[in-house]
């Protein structure tokens, strides 16, 4: 028996290890390379994807699992290559990769390989039915889209999981003129009703700021697990609906300019119970600023597809300031689809900046929004809120906790050092945020004993502090939230 299977182990080895060496690296160069050549080396490299609309090598390429697609850094691909459709992908594991060697580029250094739909394609990248698949370091740029509605720089259709999307920059779209409204399309967009597993965006700057002035329109992302460590800006809608936001800076959402588009329903980001079949779903460490109309960041812990049950919801560690949002709140809890009593959402050590002129508070719970239901838990603790108003509602929520929560006047703070050029952050250890905030205990929570450097530990003197930066010594520690420097434009990482 012990023969037995110490065969079976080495003819099973033996059959992954041929499976795992079925992969090959194939490379693509749209100026010299040619449809004709093997692609196997960056000498006979092929002038399109096998997927590519503009593919001329007939069925020579056959798939397996794993297989690496380099694109020539430089090289501008045109609008007559796309769309590229991506039918297949890898396995656990083992992803496909569609992306960069910097090693291999035109001119004296590295650029990014450019999709460029040159103001006439209205599709660039569109994966339906493979998962397992890696999107890297891809320029994707200037699409004319025939619908408002889910279609994007890189479209997602179907059930695909696990795709990553990673270093990419997707930029400059708009609609064609027959289009009136303005909805969900754009950058990234996971075009179904499926929950999304794995999709991840990661370090990737989308922005539309080309058309903002023009005709601002667009959504940088629909319906992803994960947005984090990268930039958004520039658009009407950053994030409609995902399950976690970290690390990222956002700014310019539906401001200067409005969307063309009147009627258009602009929110900052949605984080709904659809978005993941995690329990639990997080907002943190981002900096994000110059946001208008609609609402800020939106909660619905008790929203769409909730097979999976009602979700937990945190907020920390965020950094937003001129936030207009007339019709809600810098952070809205919605029981939206809930029955009864529904959901939990906790709010801690944000630092929350209005304008004067701004209309509603910065925090505000709906309730009974169907009529039947309402959040069942809403925390707010440790949280620095400056401007005209504070909490609006939060009593509604079926259980209600606020403690610890300092509201300031623009006046006041800016009296007291927290500005914009200084991000905020106390300049004292005696100002008024610090050792003033009560511990949180969050298990489930990345960072939260942290400020928003990721850097200062909180508790660093006495006790933690309110808001999102905790004071570490005069003059500041290194990396302890950008001292000295304004919030804007910089990127936080």
């Amino acid at each position: 028996m012990r023969a037995y299977f110490s065969i079976f182990g080495v003819v099973l080895m033996i059959l992954v290890t041929q499976v795992a060496a079925a992969a090959r690296t194939y490379y693509i160069d749209f100026e010299a390379g040619s449809d004709s050549n093997d692609g196997a080396a960056s000498v006979t490299a092929w002038k399109h994807h096998p997927f590519m609309a503009g593919w001329r090598g007939g069925s020579k390429y056959v798939h397996s699992p794993g297989d690496r697609f380099i694109f020539k850094g430089g090289v501008v691909w045109s609008a007559d290559a796309f769309p590229l459709t991506i039918p297949v992908g890898g396995v656990d594991g083992n992803p496909d990769y569609y992306g960069i060697d910097k090693a291999w580029h035109n001119g004296e250094a590295w650029s990014r390989p450019v999709f460029d739909g040159e103001g006439e394609a209205s599709e660039m990248i569109a994966i339906s039915t493979g998962s397992h698949i890696v999107l890297d370091g891809i320029e994707g740029r200037d699409l004319v889209f025939n619908s408002a509605w889910g279609v994007g720089i890189i479209t997602i259709y179907g059930t695909p999981r696990h795709i990553m999307i990673r270093n990419c920059f997707l930029h400059k779209w708009t609609v064609n003129d027959s289009i009136r409204n303005d909805d969900a399309h754009g950058g990234v967009i996971v075009n179904t009703r499926n929950i999304p597993v794995g999709i991840v965006i990661d370090g990737c700057t989308i922005s539309n700021s080309e058309y903002s002035a023009i005709k601002n329109n667009g959504t940088a992302v629909l319906n992803v697990r994960t947005v984090r460590n990268s930039t958004i800006h520039d658009v009407t809608t950053a994030i409609l609906f995902a399950g976690e936001v970290y690390n990222n800076h956002i700014y310019n959402i539906n401001y200067p300019k409005p969307s063309f588009d009147p009627n258009h329903h602009t929110n900052l980001m949605y984080i709904a119970a659809q978005s993941s079949i995690s329990p639990f779903q997080f907002v943190y460490n981002n900096l994000i600023h110059d946001v208008a109309s609609g609402t800020g960041i939106y909660m619905e812990p008790c929203w769409g597809d909730t097979s999976h049950g009602y979700t937990t919801q945190f907020v920390y560690n965020n950094i937003v300031f001129n936030a207009y949002n007339g019709g809600g709140g810098i952070i809205s809890v919605d029981p939206e689809s809930g029955g009864g009593p529904c959901g939990r959402v906790f709010i801690y050590q944000n630092t929350l900046q209005m304008p004067d002129d701004s209309q509603i508070g910065m925090v505000r719970s709906l309730a009974n929004h169907n009529g039947v239901n309402q959040i069942g838990t809403l925390v707010t603790r440790n949280n620095h809120y400056i401007g005209p108003h504070g909490e609006w509602d939060v009593s509604l929520a079926r259980r209600w906790s606020s403690r610890n929560n300092l509201q300031m006047s623009n006046a006041d703070a800016k009296a007291a050092g927290y500005q914009v050029g200084n991000c905020f952050r106390p300049t004292t250890g005696t100002s008024a945020t610090v050792d003033k905030a009560r511990a949180v205990r969050c298990s489930a929570c990345p960072g939260i004993d942290k400020d928003i450097s990721g850097v200062v530990a909180r508790g660093y003197g006495a006790g933690w502090d309110i808001g999102a930066h905790e004071w570490s010594g005069a003059g500041g520690a290194a990396g302890q939230g950008f001292p000295g420097r304004s919030c804007k434009p910089e990127v936080m990482r």
